[in-house]
């Protein structure tokens, strides 16, 4: 009798717990959940559950359960493989963050929305297929999965936000879908793997610091969709070739340091459309020879092509009105210039150690007004230049250590006086009919001088 009532207990309590399970709809047991206010549940942590394998229920308590909350298996190493079921449809801020034991998941397509840093270090997913329901991946998504491969993104996501994948330093490939029209910040930095990426003619913006230190990233090719490209996009990709530009380009804008450290960068003809280059945009492209610059071109910015050692030749656009403090600051192979009329200033720096610049022409009808301070200083192989007559100022060390420069020829040699305070008005006066001496004078004897041209 006994034996019998311990089978019908035992019977009992397998039956109650089937019909737990079933009113849990199966999967892990020991999960929290959140009711929503409609009725539907959220899970909200891993609770009691010690699977390493969870499985999500698509019901809790007879409703569907819809989502996964922010913070939900934050930090979860032991966690190795999750099912999410087709009735979720968004997955939270930093769901999954540090679960770095996580070497598989399937998102299902029920899945609209990836939250802020939903699978933020989780370093042991090797590959993530983001189903094409999805129209919204959110900033730190991906960032730190330093095991994933390759991913694919949909055409139903519109924009890639910041730091999405930032840090995927395993990133071999990635395909971007038509559909997508910008590339966020640092959406692919430190993406160190990469070593090509087809970026489609939906795409209208290249942000800031998007494939910044991608330093396997060979080659390009911009679509004519993009306008901008943002600060520090492609600094530090240290082995990108080619950057290939296509017809009928619409970009506008290249931002400051856009191609900073592009080393393997030997050359680039950027679109006519261009009409601002930022400042130290192709600094340090040490291998870059040749650049064509738009003729939309007003400025040549600051550092623009500071210690581009290799560039030989370059021709500066008609309508270009200042060079840029340090614009070729150290490019040794640059042999001669032609600064065009519209030339008004020539910056601090702007040649400075451009040891075999061996010719300086200023156009007929130069506009120049100034010099700056270390303009063509250390250009050991100039032996010879003509002031025009609308210069009125010379700063200091302007033509320092330029030992070969002989003969310096002043348009108009009357009006000068030399002092050793900036913006000063009157000075020591100077007789400039000689070349010969005003060589000297500008090398050597007044070379620390500040020098002035009367107007009147």
């Amino acid at each position: 009798m006994k034996k019998k009532v311990l089978v019908v207990i035992l019977l009992a309590v397998l039956l109650i717990s089937c019909l737990a399970l079933a009113a849990c709809g199966g999967g892990s047991q020991g999960l929290e959940y959140n009711r929503s206010a409609d009725g539907t549940y959220a899970v909200s942590g891993i609770g009691k559950c010690k699977d390493t394998a969870i499985v999500i229920p698509e019901k809790y308590k007879g409703k569907p359960v819809t989502s996964i909350v922010h913070e939900a298996f934050e930090d979860c190493k032991s966690l190795t493989s999750i099912t999410i079921p087709s009735s979720v449809t968004s997955i939270g801020g930093s769901a999954f963050e540090g679960c770095s034991g996580l070497t598989s998941i399937t998102i299902p397509n029920s899945v609209t929305s990836i939250d802020y840093g939903a699978f933020l270090g989780c370093s042991g997913l090797t590959s993530i297929t983001i189903p094409s329901s999805v129209t919204s991946l959110g900033k730190h998504a991906f960032e730190d999965c330093t095991g994933l491969t390759s991913v694919t993104i949909p055409s139903s996501v519109t924009s890639i936000d910041e730091c999405t994948f930032s840090n995927c330093t395993s990133l071999t490939s990635i395909t971007i879908s038509e559909g997508v029209t910008s590339i966020g910040y640092e959406a692919f930095g430190f993406c160190k793997s990469l070593t090509n990426i087809t970026i489609p003619s939906s795409v209208t913006s290249i942000g800031k610091y998007a494939f910044f230190l991608c330093d396997s990233l060979k080659s390009i090719t911009i679509p004519k969709s993009v306008t901008s490209i943002g600060e520090e996009a492609f600094s530090g990709c240290y082995d990108l070739a080619s950057v290939t530009f296509e017809n009928g380009s619409k970009l506008t804008s290249i931002a400051d340091l856009a191609f900073f450290y592009c080393e393997s960068l030997t050359n680039i003809t950027l679109p006519s459309s261009v009409t601002s280059i930022g400042a130290a945009a192709f600094s340090d492209c040490t291998s870059l020879k040749n650049i064509t610059i738009p003729n939309g071109i007003k400025e040549i910015s600051a550092e623009m092509f500071y210690n581009c050692k290799g560039l030989t030749s370059i021709t500066i656009p008609e309508g270009v009105t200042s060079i840029g403090e340090d614009a070729f600051n150290h490019c040794e192979s640059l042999t001669s210039i032609t600064i065009p009329k519209g030339v008004i200033k020539i910056e601090k720096g702007a040649f400075r150690d451009c040891r075999k610049l061996t010719s300086v022409i200023f156009a007929t009808g130069s506009k120049l007004t100034s010099i700056g301070e270390n303009a063509f200083f250390q250009c050991f192989d100039l032996t010879s230049i003509t002031i025009p007559s609308s210069v009125t100022s010379i700063g200091k060390y302007a033509f320092w250590w330029c030992d070969n420069l002989t003969s310096v020829t002043f348009e108009d040699p009357n009006g000068w006086y030399v002092t050793q305070t900036k913006g000063a008005t009157s000075g020591s006066r100077l007789t400039l009919t000689d070349p010969s001496q005003n060589a000297t004078y500008l090398e050597d004897t007044y070379d620390n001088y500040y020098w002035y041209k009367t107007t009147n």
